[in-house]
């Protein structure tokens, strides 16, 4: 029951990190339609760079559930003596592997399929230039872009089906990212009542 309080509590930090991240993004849309909609002029090459820049840096969920797994592997769910906790756990297990694990993989596979098209638009050099900070927004050094010259701020590709199908994908992974925030909101309340069950079912402290 340790164990399991802990994986929870761990769960809890990671839905408080995702939703903060995710509700971040959703207040891009505006700025992606202005900066990232093809064609692209010159001038607003670095605007485009700029908001690119939001879609490197974030992860989708990690799973805590070396406890459960455990649990489930040895017929261990049996032998909780609490029938609360028992019903409760599985419910929780449930619901975190259906609806939400499966919105989870589809911004997984479409943050790969955005990194994918990102190789074809942008000079991935100046990500070395970049300081990327977990959860938050990246910054450009753009001192140290300008006196690399090597490398420039400009688009390898005007090809207007590439930029358009990026810019699309863009957009939907915000709006996949609007549908998880309110089952992160669900399963972050779950995983607390669970917490708070556990504890006092088993006086733990």
């Amino acid at each position: 029951m340790k164990t399991l309080v802990e994986d929870l509590k761990a769960d809890t930090a990671s839905f408080r990190q995702i939703k903060n991240w995710y509700e971040f993004m959703r207040t891009r849309k505006d700025s992606v339609v202005t900066n990232l909609r093809p064609p692209i002029a010159k001038d607003k090459v670095v605007n485009y760079y700029n908001e690119v820049i939001n879609y490197i840096n974030f992860s989708v969920f990690t799973f805590h559930d070396r406890t459960i797994q455990q649990l489930k592997s040895s017929g261990g769910f049996r032998l909780i003596q609490s029938e609360k906790v028992s019903d409760s756990l599985s419910e929780y297990d449930s619901r975190l592997r259906g609806l939400f694990a499966g919105n989870n993989q589809i911004i997984e596979e479409n943050r790969r399929d955005i990194r994918k098209l990102m190789a074809q638009i942008i000079d991935e050099a100046v990500f070395f230039y970049t300081k990327f900070r977990r959860g938050e927004r990246s910054l450009f050094d753009l001192e140290g872009i300008e006196k690399n010259k090597g490398i420039s701020l400009a688009l390898i590709t005007d090809d207007h089906l590439i930029l358009m199908n990026f810019y699309n994908r863009c957009l939907a992974q915000l709006g996949y990212m609007g549908n998880q925030l309110t089952l992160i909101e669900r399963m972050s309340l779950r995983a607390e009542n669970l917490i708070t069950l556990i504890l006092e079912e088993y006086h733990l402290k």
